[in-house]
């Protein structure tokens, strides 16, 4: 707001007002000093204001459900009660490799790609591709890395015709950079077990994935015994301060028939927002999330809806948006948990959306 002080015209006219100021009587001095040191003081009043807003929640959380509402389909039911399951010791970082509900797949061509279990392992046929080995690929996400520990990641590998694949411990967003392991593997037609340890590095609040890039060529891939662990000890996962665990008795038959949202909040339109939260489930599926509207056309007020992979492991997700087509008095955080692919619960804690920018 002060750099149109550096336009000559006003530098002069700084000067003028500094000459002129050495003739006025001294009481008139006080007053023009008394002046500036107001303007001082309202500006310094308005930066502890916006500081202050980027400071203070606009949505939170409480294991109580205070603020928040179940909403149910005709064809769904749940119920809300605190969660009180505790911290979490872990050995293996990852889900089991032989279900698919483990795995994101995002293949080049959906309808040249197919996924299938044979035993303990999953096999993938890719019968397209662009080129680009990241084009077409399998991950598993939230990681519950930390930067400067050691980790081993293990698994065996085969391919119907000698080929190389990627295996990378990516960023989950943002420039996608890997966090510490890009390698490439040299897979032939029999089963090979490999092993490589890395150490997490550039963590970001985006979170952690295993990526397999399979998109530099057609043909087949099987994996099996897909393993991330620390290079020794265990992984202890906190449990969010505050969380309910929703209970479900009849899923519905789509996602969005069992929601759970915040009570309406306000944004400005252009500003920029941060929403994080916890979350865990009984199964491996998947959840969509994303800011609102609670009334038609139900629009993203952000920049869409996300999709993460849930497991029940906790698992901590952070997101910036920048608001856009909100409206007063319908605006909400909104988290999709039924459908087919849900368990028996899902839990939710520590939900917190504040301000980034003004």
């Amino acid at each position: 707001m002060w750099s149109h002080l550096q336009d000559s015209s006003e530098v002069d006219a700084k000067l003028i007002t500094v000459f002129t100021l050495s003739k006025e009587t001294s009481s008139v001095k006080k007053q023009r000093l008394l002046s500036y040191a107001l303007i001082g003081a309202v500006a310094s009043l308005m930066l502890s204001s916006v500081a202050a807003r980027a400071q203070t929640p606009i949505v939170s959380f409480s294991s109580s459900g205070a603020g928040w509402a179940t909403w149910l389909a005709d064809d769904a039911k749940a119920t809300i009660a605190p969660d009180t399951s505790g911290p979490q010791s872990l050995t293996e970082l990852l889900l089991p490799t032989n279900d698919l509900k483990s795995w994101t797949f995002a293949p080049s061509f959906p309808d040249q790609f197919k996924s299938t279990v044979e035993g303990t392992a999953i096999r993938l046929d890719v019968g397209k591709v662009e080129g680009d080995a990241w084009r077409t690929n399998f991950s598993q996400g939230s990681l519950p890395l930390k930067e400067g520990q050691s980790y081993v990641l293990t698994f065996k590998a085969k391919a119907d015709q000698n080929r190389n694949v990627y295996a990378i411990v990516q960023n989950s967003g943002g420039d996608w950079h890997n966090v510490g392991l890009a390698q490439e593997v040299a897979l032939s037609t029999s089963w090979q077990t490999f092993t490589y340890p890395f150490t997490a590095s550039n963590l970001t609040p985006d979170g952690t994935a295993l990526f397999f890039h399979l998109g530099q060529q057609t043909g087949t891939t099987w994996f099996s015994d897909v393993s991330v662990k620390l290079a020794s000890g265990t992984v202890t996962i906190p449990a969010p301060k505050q969380a309910v665990k929703i209970s479900i008795t009849a899923p519905g038959s789509e996602e969005w028939h069992i929601q759970y949202n915040s009570d309406p909040f306000e944004v400005v339109d252009g500003h920029k927002y941060s929403l994080s939260f916890a979350i865990k489930s009984d199964v491996p599926r998947r959840i969509n999330f994303y800011p609102r509207l609670n009334c038609p056309d139900w629009h993203a007020i952000g920049d869409g809806n996300w999709g993460i992979t849930v497991s029940p492991v906790w698992s901590t997700h952070t997101v910036i948006f920048t608001a856009k087509k909100s409206l007063p008095g319908h605006n909400v955080v909104g988290f999709n948990v039924g459908g087919p692919q849900a368990g028996a619960s899902v839990s939710i804690g520590d939900v917190k959306l504040v301000e980034v920018t003004p």
